[in-house]
């Protein structure tokens, strides 16, 4: 089985990858590696949109259970109780967790 890159020495690594450990790679082979291999970037992910984010938010089961008890308290007459819980679905909205 073959070991990581970090579990083997300096000089059996830079025989693995195939350069000098004093002068690097010269401007050609890195030039060719990077056509061959790619560029040595990480790929970003594209950030999520504010609806998308807004959508999420919203869908899930105890947003609408929280909605539908709203409804409910003003169906009822208890406005300051359908507000209070309305409050809370725009909190939960407008900060989503990290």
């Amino acid at each position: 089985m073959a070991k990581a890159f970090q579990e083997i020495s300096v000089q059996q690594l830079a025989q693995t990858i195939q350069t000098d450990t004093a002068k690097g790679l010269s401007s050609n082979e890195a030039k060719s590696r990077n056509q061959r291999l790619g560029l040595n970037e990480l790929s970003q992910e594209k950030p999520e949109s504010i609806g998308a984010t807004l959508l999420r938010q919203v869908n899930s089961l105890i947003v609408w259970i929280l909605a539908a008890a709203a409804i409910v308290s003003f169906l009822m007459g208890d406005t300051l109780e359908g507000f209070a819980v309305l409050a809370v679905i725009i909190i939960n909205a407008a900060y989503p967790p990290e």
